[in-house]
């Protein structure tokens, strides 16, 4: 929508003239789902690509705070009243850091993992990509097989030059693929990134004693697939393998049939991926969108939306967001329905 300057001026103007409170009003019967994926401790956190989808620590709690204020947080989806919390991937940070602040307040939360990371380590595949582009030396880098060169300067640079990759990857380009050019330019295991309890917090798996504790304490541990593929792509047979992983996590890992698609843009599931959720007892399914949808698919038990928070602890860019403002503004819509 605009830079982050310009959206707290406009939430601000928002706050003053009273948009927010009326958007508040007219969003009274809308859920919110709130979805997060890395908080990161304040003196750890930078501009680096890889953190794209991460918040700080500082601005999670004061986040914390306002909806504690706006809402009543509880893990009933069908609540409308109320505000839903969710987490994608299952990093350590997301207990050490997210679950622990949400505890002091006795909230509860939605916690979708990895299965390839919680039971092997194996960190995503994309989010180690990223770190390459974060952190490889300067210079350009000439991927042959991918027909790509990628110039790496500053961060700015490297986040435009992730495009490239990311253009790939939606055309269809398999993440092994470009992983192999990735190496084959500049091996991962030379990359001179975040070392220590920084790298821990942010690629290192929640250990299954801990996702113990997180159930014991009543969050919701559900499924984010088995490798984070894009399930729109894969094979019939590829799809049934993932999903038939998630299903045996639920006998020993997870304690909801609540899933959340990987990536989860319309362009990122498909009718045999909804089929496939539906026979295999998920119950309901998490998108990773809430703007409009155009064409048949429209927001159901099995594309349900979710909201983004920018990383921020300024209280009326916050409430501008989860009053629904925000949104009115970009698309002229109130917040969408899916029940």
């Amino acid at each position: 929508m605009a830079d982050m300057g310009t959206l707290k001026k406009v939430a601000r103007i928002s706050k003053v003239t009273g948009f927010t409170r009326l958007c508040y009003f007219f969003n009274r019967n809308r859920k919110r789902v709130i979805a997060y994926h890395n908080v990161i401790p304040d003196k750890f956190f930078d501009e680096s690509l890889h953190l794209s989808h991460s918040m700080k620590e500082s601005s999670f709690k004061a986040q914390l705070q306002v909806m504690r204020k706006r809402f009543k947080i509880s893990t009933d989806i069908e609540d409308v009243k109320s505000i839903t919390l969710t987490f994608d991937d299952g990093y350590l940070n997301q207990y050490e850091i997210a679950s622990k602040a949400m505890d002091r307040y006795n909230m509860k939360g939605y916690f979708f993992c990895v299965e390839d990371l919680i039971s092997k380590g194996n960190p995503i595949l994309m989010d180690m990509l990223q770190y390459w582009v974060s952190y490889v030396e300067e210079g350009a880098y000439k991927l042959e097989e991918l027909n790509i060169t990628l110039e790496l300067r500053d961060e700015e640079s490297r986040k435009l030059q992730w495009n490239k990759i990311s253009d790939l990857l939606n055309s269809g380009v398999t993440q092994e693929k470009v992983e192999e050019a990735f190496e084959k330019a500049y091996s991962f295991k030379y990359i001179n990134g975040p070392k220590g309890k920084f790298f821990k917090l942010r690629f290192a798996a929640i250990p299954k004693s801990s996702l113990k504790v997180m159930k014991e304490k009543g969050h919701y541990i559900g499924a984010h697939s088995a490798f984070h593929r894009r399930l729109s792509l894969m094979n019939e047979e590829k799809l049934k393998e993932d999903i038939e992983v998630c299903k045996k996590a639920r006998e020993n890992i997870l304690n909801t049939n609540v899933f959340a698609y990987p990536y989860g843009s319309k362009e990122d599931i498909s009718p045999a991926v909804i089929e496939l959720m539906k026979e295999s007892g998920f119950t309901k399914a998490f998108a990773y969108s809430n703007g409009p949808l155009k064409g048949e698919l429209q927001y159901n038990k099995y594309f349900m939306p979710r909201m983004f928070l920018a990383d921020t602890s300024d209280k009326d860019l916050i409430d501008f967001t989860l009053s629904g403002a925000k949104h009115f503004i970009s698309f002229r819509r109130l917040l969408p329905k899916w029940n």
